[in-house]
């Protein structure tokens, strides 16, 4: 006979992950829904207290303990001060002593290392004394071995930073690389330019840090990034007019835990883009002369770096965009053609 382990169908449990990385919240969620869990899944501590106040209870708390707003040790903390009574595993990659003994500490009811595995998650559930079925291991073994096929053929979204200087062409030529190859493209500024139209508190700071000329806090552009990654089918994703420093970019790539397969970056000289953003006309706000020269200046102090930083692991991709716009696609179909050739053979 087959040994025998606990495992979970069609529970009626539910579970709230609490992590600010991308690829962990995707896994987590994965994890429970294949055990049958409703789940959840917040970005940061402050959230998992938002979503708490607003009213909502769950069974279990997944809280990560590196988070850049209200940390898992703030917010368990907090959570117990308001009196609720969820199981709450922490769940960490820093696994010494000392953090765990203050996580434990903090309110916890247990704790597991990363990466969380189905085995590791049906671990806390035993330990937790929630209700479970029993399965043989043959089932267990099935569903580990989804779990493992399924996290190799799950593949992180693969994104291309799209770099230049205001009035460039990126957005132009964007629209014709997803026209031709077939990538999503999101625009950092116009998701922005979307938050401030929806009248949110973040809106308003968002336009009057735009009319200064200043860069939008990492944090408040990376959750639009990855809200619109989440909520699109897509794989290949062209994302315009970000990272803008090196702040951004380590935020991005931390948070994500994705890496640009290259950056393509528009080379244009400030005169021609000047001579473009004050023709366009399309009523934007920062489109006058002192908002524009504020703008080049910031990309040249900021930016710059960013494209330096990739251009010496290899992965700059320069066009030079001061010529007509299809003269311009045809140095982009360039570097793109290798991905043309893939979707040819795949057809």
């Amino acid at each position: 006979m087959a040994d025998e382990v606990p495992s979970l169908a069609e529970s009626k449990l539910t579970a709230l992950v609490v992590d600010d990385n991308f690829v962990n919240q995707t896994m987590h969620h994965k994890l429970l829904d294949r055990l049958g869990i409703k789940n959840d899944v917040v970005c940061n501590g402050q959230e998992a207290v938002d979503v708490h106040c607003s009213g909502r209870n769950y069974d279990l708390i997944l809280m990560d303990m590196e988070m850049p707003i209200l940390n898992g040790i703030q917010a368990t903390k907090r959570l117990r001060e308001m009196g609720i009574e969820s199981k709450i595993a922490g769940v960490t990659t820093r696994a010494n002593e000392g953090d765990k003994k203050e996580f434990m500490e903090a309110g916890l009811n247990d704790f597991q290392e990363k990466p969380l595995t189905i085995s590791k998650l049906l671990s806390i559930l035993h330990r937790l004394d929630f209700h479970v079925q029993t399965y043989t291991m043959g089932s267990i073994a099935d569903a580990a071995n989804k779990e493992v096929n399924g996290t190799a053929s799950e593949k992180r979204p693969a994104v291309i930073f799209v770099l230049g200087g205001p009035g460039s062409g990126k957005g132009t030529q964007c629209a014709y690389i997803v026209d031709h190859f077939g990538y999503t493209h999101l625009s950092a500024g116009d998701l922005l330019r979307a938050e401030i139209k929806s009248g949110s508190e973040n809106g308003t700071m968002i336009q009057n840090m735009i009319k200064e000329g200043k860069i939008v806090p990492s944090e408040v552009t990376i959750k639009l990034l990855q809200k619109a990654i989440q909520e699109n089918g897509n794989d290949k994703f062209l994302i315009d007019g970000f990272p803008r420093n090196e702040e951004n970019r380590a935020a991005f790539e931390k948070v994500t835990g994705i890496e640009p397969k290259f950056v393509l970056f528009f080379d244009c000289p400030e005169e021609e883009m000047e001579r473009r953003l004050l023709g366009r006309n399309q009523g934007r706000e920062d489109d006058n002369i002192e908002t524009i020269r504020k703008r080049f200046k910031v990309f040249l102090e900021s930016s710059l770096p960013v494209i330096q930083y990739y251009e010496a692991k290899g992965k700059v991709r320069k066009i030079h965009a001061a010529k007509p716009i299809e003269d311009v696609f045809q140095e982009v179909k360039a570097v793109f053609s290798p991905e043309a050739e893939k979707v040819k053979r795949k057809q």
